[in-house]
């Protein structure tokens, strides 16, 4: 699963939008 989490910090630096909150959220969540 790290590939997603890799994948979704990729595409908070293209897109500017607050990806890395909402895999914080998703890594303190569980």
């Amino acid at each position: 699963m790290a590939n997603f989490y890799i994948a979704m910090a990729f595409l908070a630096l293209i897109s500017g939008f607050p990806y890395w909150e909402w895999i914080r959220t998703n890594l303190f969540d569980r």
